[in-house]
């Protein structure tokens, strides 16, 4: 068999010609390539290359189709390529492989475009891109653009048959661990679990990924996919021990214990051997599925507790569930998902925590304005704005936390006096600075959606303070109560008295940060006129909404501007002189503000919504709640001092 070398020859005509049937002259451009065998000077003609040069065709596409004709290589049809582009302009380097014209209904009707697919592109992406950019004249659902995907895979190369419908790199521990693509014939909670599985993943990272595939695609499940137990129930499984199936509990608070079962004897001896570091996860569910307790926190840590408990177990039907781990990551399963039913029933007066609110401050106000008032002038912005301003309104306290000694002068502070939203790094870095409003921020609906407004102070009086302890256990200012409410309590208590807000550094009063601003004008002129407020939707009243950051500016605002209405004093301090100036509220609108949401699956405990429950659901740790967090100082202290009781 005879080996050869193909080589290029070119040979440039540029000649006038005369179309067959047409006195019209034209300029033809030709190159011959010929192959020459062997190492001897012999060459012959492969085939001559035209290109009409004022009947234009890319010569991408004729180089393409004559090298499919003889047969040649990639880097045969590239070489050939390189020398036609030295002469013609070339504007695209890969060739067409697959073209159709797409008709409105049928090849009778009008033509709506052509679709065209180019080397290297996936058929499938390129027709669905194309029936989304024309969805105004096709119908996306009626049958035809998944025909027209079929028709493109029997001409072109296609690796699958479906488009992919969602994409995203997925960062965790600061780096990007890979991209995740869904295609439109995935659930997307099992393609999550196969690049969580491949990336392992821990499950707040998954749970994270997955909320937000669901804000886009839809999901017909919301809960990732638990990964396969190391041990199957036939052989090793969990025994919940008490309570007994189907006991009534009396709630909210459910005690419970558990064993493990071995029923293979070789099982429990490799079991010992891999000396697994065992924890127990629990929770319970209601009957539509939904997580209302847990022991755990979500990728963090299941406890070891021998004896467990749930709080915050409303009256009900429930489902306990529990499982060991291999180490406290609860996707670790060492056994498979153990349960039991239970029916709760209340406790009249279970405790819980109360309000030191004095009664005669009038409860919690009036509902206010509806928020829709306030559309037509807000601008739709983004988290990282909303990021920024937060930190900006905070910036000296938070320079001091991080270590940076000039709170004005460093290129960190640069980021926060003038932010660049539009740059991911200074995003990224000015989130971690603010690091102390992670509780806040890892509890915002991923569809959250966010808007900016300017407004005047008598705007804001229905609009309630964060849900915070400090706030509980003021004496004055109180939790989930208005501004308005909130703003009279500092005013009868200490304004018309004159006394002052003593506080400590532990204990970080409201009602004194309030005061202190109000009583030094030059104090509330150095604060940021910003906020921010957050709620389920734009039909809210302003009630409805909770200050997500802010919460002491807005009163001390608020009270400056009801004075200066009013021709008021605090003591013997006037108004500020700039009393009336409007201030900019950054609005955060998502249906996952209300607890339990189905979307989000936790419970945003710091918010407002909350106060709906009773009170021992309040305390729940459904996330690293305060309550959960006084438990656990009271086990350090008992550890260290014993029980002093």
């Amino acid at each position: 068999m005879r080996s050869y070398l193909v080589a290029v020859a070119v040979v440039l005509l540029l000649c006038d010609c005369v179309a067959p049937g047409s006195s019209e002259e034209g300029k033809v451009f030709e190159l011959n390539v010929t192959r020459r065998y062997g190492l001897g000077p012999e060459k012959e003609l492969v085939g001559t290359i035209r290109i009409n040069t004022e009947n234009y065709t890319e010569p991408v596409d004729i180089v393409y189709n004559f090298c499919l004709e003889h047969n040649l290589t990639l880097s045969k049809r590239e070489s050939i390529l390189s020398k036609i582009c030295q002469h013609l302009p070339c504007h695209r380097r890969r060739p067409i492989v697959y073209t159709k014209t797409v008709h409105k209904d049928n090849p009778e009707s009008s033509v709506v475009g052509t679709v065209r697919v180019l080397e290297g592109q996936e058929p499938a992406d390129v027709v669905d891109a194309f029936y989304k950019a024309h969805d105004r004249v096709l119908d996306y659902f009626d049958g035809n653009r998944l025909k027209d995907i079929a028709d493109a895979c029997e001409a072109a190369t296609c690796t699958r048959s479906s488009p992919i419908v969602y994409s995203r790199d997925v960062i965790h521990s600061g780096r990007v661990v890979g991209e995740l693509y869904i295609l439109e014939s995935d659930e997307p909670a099992a393609a999550v679990h196969a690049f969580s599985e491949k990336h392992k993943l821990p499950v707040q990272v998954r749970k994270s990924v997955l909320d937000h595939a669901c804000t886009q695609l839809k999901c017909k499940r919301r809960e990732i996919i638990v990964p396969e137990p190391l041990y199957p129930r036939e052989q090793l499984q969990l025994e919940i021990t008490s309570p007994k199936n189907g006991t009534l509990v009396l709630g909210p608070t459910i005690v419970f214990t558990y064993e493990m079962e071995v029923f293979v004897t070789d099982i429990l001896k490799k079991y010992k051997n891999s000396k697994h570091r065992i924890h127990a996860c629990f929770h319970a569910k209601n009957q539509l599925g939904d997580i209302i307790s847990r022991n755990y926190d979500p990728g963090v840590a299941c406890p070891q507790d021998l004896v467990g408990r749930l709080h915050g177990i409303p009256p009900g039907d429930f489902v306990l569930e529990g499982w060991l781990t291999d180490g406290p990551d609860p996707l670790q399963l060492v056994t498979d998902i153990s349960s039991i039913l239970f029916t709760s029933i209340d406790i009249p007066n279970a405790g819980g925590f109360t309000s030191s609110r004095n009664p005669n401050h009038g409860g919690t106000g009036p509902p206010g304005m509806k928020i829709s008032s306030l559309k037509s002038r807000a601008k739709q912005t983004n988290m990282h704005d909303v990021i920024a301003s937060m930190l900006q309104a905070e910036w000296p306290n938070v320079a001091g936390k991080i270590g940076v000694q000039d709170a004005y002068t460093s290129a960190l502070s640069k980021m926060v006096s003038t932010p660049d939203i539009k740059n991911d790094v200074e995003n990224v870095i000015r989130a971690a600075m603010h690091g102390f409003h992670l509780p806040l921020l890892t509890m915002t609906p991923a569809d959250t959606k966010w808007y900016v407004a300017t407004v005047a102070h008598k705007e804001l009086r229905g609009l309630k303070s964060l849900n915070s302890k400090r706030w509980i256990a003021d004496g004055s200012v109180d939790a989930c109560v208005s501004i308005e409410s909130n703003w009279h309590a500092i005013f009868d208590d200490y304004c018309q008295t004159r006394r002052p807000a003593q506080t400590t550094a532990e204990e970080h009063k409201p009602s004194s940060v309030i005061l202190s601003m109000v009583r030094d004008e030059e104090v509330l002129k150095a604060m940021p006129r910003t906020a921010v407020m957050v709620g389920t939707s734009w039909n809210s009243f302003m009630s409805d909404m909770t200050v997500w950051d802010g919460n002491h500016r807005l009163v001390a605002f608020y009270g400056d501007g009801e004075m200066n209405a009013r021709g008021l004093k605090c003591g013997g301090n006037a108004p500020s002189s700039f009393a009336r100036k409007p201030i900019r509220i950054y609005i955060g609108i998502s249906p996952g503000f209300e607890i339990n949401n189905e979307k989000t699956g936790q419970s945003l405990s710091l918010f407002c919504a909350l106060m709906k429950l009773d009170k021992e659901q309040q305390r729940a740790p459904l996330d690293m709640s305060e309550w959960s967090r006084k438990i656990v100082h009271k086990k350090i202290a008992k550890a260290n001092f014993g029980d002093r009781e």
